[in-house]
């Protein structure tokens, strides 16, 4: 399955399941559709490797990197896990099945995580 249709999948299973927590998990448009526009997005602020969304729980902000069994982290993307961990002194939580057979949508909140299986 694809990146953006696990990511899509998860937000919307997110969106049916919690409806008290709507507005929490949002993405990160960090995607430009051409160079002029990425230019622009840019100077208004888009960090290359961003997560691909993010979740706000009571105990924080968790970042969620989407990728298929075979999808790998840019080197921007593990520049950004850095600043992360870093700043805030965030764990990174890598996918548990990441390269495996199946692909989950993991939410770390809290104490609580929440698995969903493709």
């Amino acid at each position: 399955m694809q990146e953006f249709k696990i990511q899509a999948e998860c937000f919307q299973w997110h969106w049916n399941n919690f409806p008290d927590q709507r507005g929490r998990l949002f993405t990160v448009n960090n995607n430009a559709p051409s160079a002029y526009a990425g230019s622009v997005m840019k100077a208004m602020g888009v960090v290359a490797g961003v997560s691909d969304m993010i979740y706000l729980s009571a105990a924080g902000a968790v970042f969620l990197e989407f990728k298929d069994p075979k999808g790998k982290q840019s080197l921007s993307q593990k520049w950004w896990q850095g600043v992360v961990q870093e700043a805030v002194g965030y764990r990174y939580v890598d996918h548990p099945k990441r390269g495996g057979i199946s692909s989950r949508c993991w939410l770390n909140v809290a104490n609580l995580c929440i698995s969903l299986t493709y």
